[in-house]
């Protein structure tokens, strides 16, 4: 039988925090049975999870415009300075 290594998730966190901060983000591939999507959540201190679910399919569409939104928070920021 052969078998293979999947990497299933990663955590983004500020550097000295522990996995379980509020600011931890996982990012995981999940399947339900109908093909494999990624999980982005976050755990809040109360124990309750906020998530979203990507399908391939939608991530460049969903990519371009976290992108845009992001440039637009950038450009405003440096208004403020």
């Amino acid at each position: 039988m052969v078998y293979d290594t999947i990497v299933q998730a990663l955590v983004v966190v500020p550097s000295g925090e522990p996995l379980f901060s509020e600011q931890a983000t996982k990012i995981a591939i999940d399947d339900e049975g109908a093909g494999r999507f990624v999980v982005v959540s976050q755990e809040r201190a109360d124990g309750t999870a906020q998530a979203i679910h990507l399908d391939a399919a939608e991530w460049p569409t969903v990519c371009e415009a976290i992108n845009r939104m992001m440039a637009m928070c950038r450009a405003e920021k440096k208004e403020v300075a």
